[in-house]
């Protein structure tokens, strides 16, 4: 019997990273061809539909991206410097789009109305992605180690732990195998060598610019249109985090998604949502 190969165009395709890593279907997030197999699941339920093997067509699309980080008052990104839990609670809220709406309480007795993060901890809060402590406090400025900003991200991103699935060496007895087990499934994580993850080490800035990037399918920054610029000067083009710190932390711009990166079309500093 002659085999029928048809086409499936879409002018925009948002694909579940989550499907497809956890069902064994290997996704290339591109501008071009989607080869889907017999027996995975969205291959094998359009087949059945559309008959004979079935291709994918991605036509890319721009897109406009906000940054969900920011530099500090001196010019730098402080790239290795630990990511404090105020910090993460700004990082949520701009991803999220929480928009601050006022308290008439200070919701926790160690960030006060005057707190830069005032606003984006009580926003977090209220949304129920992160809560403080016992005693009534948050400890806006102690840093969030590496399991809790992958909970958080995984939280964030509305995606449940499962179980059973293959970690780190340095996770199998931890609170957080579950969550960081899922989050290397996804992609969303890698290890730091030798298959460890050292997840209650603090969470470099860098780090997670990488991670929310990689979590909201985001980055790495690449030149396209327009050249990307080095708008740090302690994050160099040749540093490992350039490109995903120029996707996170700058000013708004508009990019093209190709093959596991973004490509510049052009900075757009007039949409630059000042939040």
């Amino acid at each position: 019997m002659k085999k029928v190969r048809r086409t499936v165009i879409f002018g925009i395709i948002l694909l579940s990273s989550e499907l497809f890593a956890l069902s064994n279907v290997s996704m290339a997030q591109t501008s071009g061809l989607f080869d889907t197999k017999s027996g995975d699941s969205l291959g094998g339920q359009l087949e059945g539909q559309l008959g004979g093997s079935v291709e994918i067509i991605v036509q890319p699309k721009s897109e406009v991206h906000q940054p969900f980080l920011v530099g500090f008052p001196d010019g730098k990104f402080h790239p290795q410097a630990p990511l404090t839990r105020a910090e993460a609670a700004a990082i949520v809220a701009r991803v999220k789009g929480l928009k601050f709406e006022g308290d008439p309480e200070k919701p926790y007795s160690d960030v006060g109305k005057k707190h830069w993060a005032y606003r984006y901890i009580t926003s977090v809060t209220k949304a129920g992605y992160m809560q403080g402590y016992k005693d009534g406090t948050f400890h806006p400025n102690e840093p969030i180690s590496r399991a809790e900003l992958v909970t958080l991200v995984l939280k964030v991103r509305g995606i449940e732990p499962l179980p059973n699935l293959t970690g780190f060496s340095d996770t199998s007895d931890h609170w957080a195998k579950d969550v960081i087990a899922t989050a290397k499934s996804l992609g969303i994580v890698d290890g730091v060598g030798n298959n460890s993850f050292l997840p209650d080490d603090d969470t470099e800035r860098q780090v997670a610019s990488k991670l929310f990037c990689m979590a909201f399918f985001r980055g790495p920054l690449k030149d396209g249109e327009t050249p990307v610029k080095q708008h740090f000067p302690d994050v160099k083009p040749e540093d490992w985090s350039f490109h995903w710190v120029e996707e996170a932390a700058v000013v708004a711009h508009e990019s093209i998604r190709t093959v596991a990166e973004e490509r510049l079309v052009k900075y757009r500093p007039d949409l630059t949502e000042n939040y």
